[in-house]
């Protein structure tokens, strides 16, 4: 990867993408909360949830696809920001080594205890965020659904390319992650919500780089599954911020009334449009 500055069409889309998580976060300072998906223990609480929907991607999963041919028996592979090991797992099945590159302690234990009971002894768990993580290069490195927050996005990608011997894959979205609440998110603080960074955002900054990143277009999801409509308005209220005082909220209980369904499961599912994702990759 180059090392000259990230501008193309006379953007500086190292700075773009600074102001995009910087801008989205200060909106976020400036509400009475605590909590939300940027606050404390927010992935450890969704660590559960994530096992109960199901650790492993659906068939023909679209990313898992792309990945394929670079999963061989021989291959060792980094996964960054591995979560509760939704990718670690298949890709465990195919290759020689996965290394799971995860901070967060809930979703680590989760992933241990998975792959303990799957009998996978070729994955290990390192518990750090990946800008401190202190790991051996692999042929492969993975980071599926993580750069949206990092601030310093240029030394991020450098380290990832640092550490693959063959390619780097990224997952990212296309849509807002928040799509499907904003309507609410404006109804309830007045204001529209800041955008978070994305695959626009990631690939004229990897162009500006000097990457000349492959893409396939990917869906995300079109379905929440809930236990509970309790759950369900805590997951919503986690994505608007709202403080504690403000649980539950009209607004959002109005809102899940007229967008919940029972699921088959005795659950609640949550039908929206689907949202569109990308897988970016490139050789070394």
């Amino acid at each position: 990867m180059a090392e000259d500055r990230a501008v193309l069409f006379g953007i500086d889309w190292a700075a773009r993408w600074r102001t995009l998580v910087d801008e989205r976060n200060a909106q976020v300072e400036r509400l009475p909360r605590r909590g939300g998906p940027a606050g404390p223990g927010y992935w450890d609480r969704r660590a559960e949830e994530w096992r109960r929907l199901g650790l492993a991607p659906p068939p023909g999963d679209r990313f898992l696809a792309v990945l394929e041919p670079a999963l061989t028996p021989d291959a060792t592979v980094l996964d960054v920001g591995a979560g509760t090991g939704r990718y670690a797992f298949p890709m465990a099945a195919r290759v020689r080594h996965v290394t799971a590159v995860e901070p967060s302690a809930g979703m680590r234990a989760v992933l241990e205890e998975e792959a303990a009971r799957l009998g996978l002894r070729n994955v290990t768990a390192v518990p750090a965020a990946w800008e401190e993580a202190a790991v051996e290069p692999a042929d492969v490195v993975v980071c599926s659904h993580v750069v949206y927050g990092v601030r310093e996005m240029v030394p991020f990608l450098r380290k990832l390319e640092r550490h693959a011997r063959r390619a780097v894959y990224l997952s990212i979205r296309v849509s807002q992650f928040d799509q499907y609440v904003l309507p609410l998110w404006e109804r309830i603080w007045g204001e529209p919500r800041r955008p978070e960074p994305g695959f626009i955002d990631l690939y004229n900054l990897l162009y500006a780089l000097g990457v000349r990143a492959n893409v396939a277009l990917i869906p995300f999801y079109g379905r929440r599954t809930f236990a509970s409509a309790e759950e369900a308005a805590a997951t919503v209220a986690d994505l608007l911020f709202l403080p504690e005082d403000r649980r539950p909220h009209p607004e959002v209980e109005r809102y899940l009334r007229e967008h919940l369904r029972p699921a088959e499961d005795g659950g609640l599912t949550w039908d929206f449009p689907p949202l569109q994702a990308a897988a970016v990759w490139w050789e070394r």
